[in-house]
């Protein structure tokens, strides 16, 4: 399986009401990573799996996972936002810079930016005060 269906199957199943739906999306997402490891979409989608699990174990794991996610992939708008997203309660500073970058490359997108991304990072900043 490539890893465009990968993505796309471990979607589906986060959008199911099928049991283990989690469990099978982060299977899909640690085969993406076996063959790609700085894979920015299967990172990021796991890293918000494993921080709504509530163990606050598996949420550091998603912490280290999410800053090496940036750390390889600096200009991923979808990477910046997971982490801002994450880190939100316990870094403000940092999240912030995140939704700033993401609002540059914003500017920079060829493609046209979802309404529910861009909504989400208005809110973001909006409720974390950031200055822009």
């Amino acid at each position: 399986m490539n890893t465009q269906t990968a993505l796309e199957a471990a979607n589906y199943l986060l959008q199911s009401d099928k049991e283990q739906r989690s469990v099978s999306a982060l299977k899909l997402f640690r085969a993406i990573l076996e063959n790609d490891p700085a894979n920015p979409e299967a990172l990021s989608r796991q890293a918000l799996l494993l921080a709504q699990t509530g163990d606050a174990m598996l949420y550091q794991r998603a912490i280290n996972q999410i800053d090496f996610a940036v750390s390889q992939n600096p200009r991923n708008i979808e990477v910046l936002l997971t982490r801002a997203i994450l880190i939100s309660g316990t870094d403000s500073q940092t999240a912030c810079s995140d939704l700033n970058t993401v609002l540059g490359l914003f500017e920079l997108e060829t493609t046209q930016v979802s309404n529910q991304v861009s909504d989400q990072v208005d809110n973001l900043l909006s409720s974390l005060a950031c200055e822009q």
